[in-house]
């Protein structure tokens, strides 16, 4: 091992590493009771997605894509805890409601740790 790593590992106490532990695993059940409450619905040309929370840029591109391989969707709205996928077509809308799931889209929110 790295002689400085070293340095610096042995400078960590045990305590602060449990601390350190502890605030990781609440950061990590808190990800995944958000995960929990995704829902979709579906509405006459629209996918509505709540539920969700912390979202950003990437979130937003990453559910655009999963929608996108059914047809030409665009984003309608965006809050902080939801996102309306606007759908031309309704056959593409029905197909996409049907094969993407809460869980696929929550894949996005756990891929980040």
């Amino acid at each position: 091992m790295n002689p400085e790593l070293m340095l610096l590992v042995s400078h960590i106490s045990t305590e602060k590493l449990k601390k350190m532990a502890i605030v990781i695993n609440n950061e990590l059940s808190s990800r995944e009771n958000l995960i929990k409450n995704i829902e979709t619905k579906l509405t006459r040309k629209y996918i509505l997605i709540t539920g969700l929370a912390n979202i950003t840029g990437p979130h937003v591109e990453g559910i655009l894509d999963m929608f996108s391989r059914f047809g030409d969707c665009r984003l309608a709205d965006l809050s902080d805890s939801s996102i309306r996928i606007k759908f031309d077509d309704l056959n593409d809308l029905n197909d996409a409601y049907e094969e993407i799931t809460p869980e696929c889209i929550a894949t996005l929110f756990r891929n980040d740790f």
